[in-house]
Order: structure tokens, then sequence, then C-alpha cells
């Protein structure tokens, strides 16, 4: 963070002695792992983190001989490369434009288009709502936990047969990362069931973020 908001030179110097303590292996595979968190941020902040990957990712290992050394304009261009690899299309596996990336809460229990899970809950004990239509990549969904009521998440074609579900049973909470495909044709359901009545605050909100595919 120092190198986002503080003194650059500094936390160059830093990032570079990191760098030789760890394999360039290591350190290709901790950026990769970054980059779906740093396509989420706003375009300066990941602008920046881009550049502190670029140091990174190709700063010598311990023992190595000196590279030559870096100039502002030269961490400019690695960032402007790095960036350019995000512009990719398809669905798992590629990296993404930070553009493409969406975020969307729902209170599945009080939506307007919520409607009972199935026939055998007319007592509405269980609603369910649709948040989106695929083709879409689910890369992180919170519940904040606390709520006394069940949520779910899932993938479906018609809300029956779910293709995967993540679910956060009634006072825990939800957090979870990767790469969750809702499939052309399919559609992202959020559910909540109770026993008594349900609860409409805060707690009982699912958030979820993620991209649609250029080409799916």
């Amino acid at each position: 963070m120092a190198y986002v908001s503080g003194d650059k030179a500094d936390a160059e110097e830093k990032l570079r002695k990191a760098a030789a303590q760890n394999s360039p292996a290591q350190l290709k595979k901790f950026a990769k792992t970054a980059e779906p968190i740093i396509g989420a941020l706003d375009a300066d902040t990941a602008r920046s983190l881009h550049e502190v990957m670029a140091i990174l990712t190709e700063g010598a290992p311990a023992g190595a001989a000196e590279s030559a050394p870096r100039t502002a304009k030269t961490v400019e261009k690695d960032a402007s490369r790095n960036a350019g690899a995000l512009k990719t299309n398809g669905f798992v596996g590629d990296a993404v434009d930070a553009h493409a990336f969406r975020t969307g809460m729902i209170v599945p229990a009080f939506e307007e288009r919520a409607s009972p899970c199935s026939s055998a809950d007319a007592d509405a004990r269980c609603r369910r709502a649709r948040a989106l239509e695929g083709p879409f990549v689910i890369t992180n969904v919170f519940a904040s936990g606390g709520c006394p009521d069940e949520l779910a998440i899932f993938a479906a074609s018609n809300a029956t047969h779910p293709k995967w579900m993540l679910l956060a049973p009634a006072k825990e909470h939800l957090n979870v990362a990767g790469h969750f495909v809702v499939e052309e044709g399919d559609f992202l359901y959020a559910s909540a069931r109770t026993t008594l009545d349900f609860n409409k605050d805060a707690r009982c909100a699912i958030v979820w973020s993620g991209y649609r595919p250029n080409n799916p």
C-alpha cells in the first residue's frame, strides 16, 4: 500500500528486497492469484498494483546478477503491458478486463420478483429470486452472518435442479472465492429458508461479484 499511496521510491526498494527472497515461480503464482482482486478495484489503484506486480515478478532472486536500473518509464511500460493482458476473452483461466466486473446484492426473501421455492413451500417458508442470467462467472460470494434464515446462491436452468450451490446455514457467514460458472441459458438464483418469519435486514443479504465473458 505504501507504493500506491506513499513514497514509491522507498516502497519499490522494499518490494525488490522482498522479491529477492522468493523464487520467480512463487512470485508469478502470487501475481496470477492477485489478478481477480486487482481487477475489481478502481482504475487508478489497479494501475498502481499492476506496477507492484511488475516489480515483484521481474525482481531477481537472491544471489542473481543485478539487473539494469528501472526507470519510472520502464515501470509504466510494464504496468501497461500487464494491464493489456487483462483484456482477454473466455471463461475460467483467462484474465479479465477490470471494466467487465460487476457486483450486486440481493435479499432473496424480499425481492419483488421472489417466489416460493416449490409447490411444497406454499406457506412461503422458502423463497427464491433470480439475480442474473448467464453466461456469467461468479468470483466472490459473501453473506455477513447473523441472519436467522438459511441462505443459498446457486445456478440452474429451472431452479429445481441446481448445477452448483453455495449455502450459508442460519446465523453462519459465507465468504467464498473461485470461478462458479452460470452457463448460457441458466440463471443465478438466491434463496432464503426460515422456520419463523423472514428477517428484512442487511444480515440476510447476499453480495456477489463476477464478470460476463465476451466469448463464452
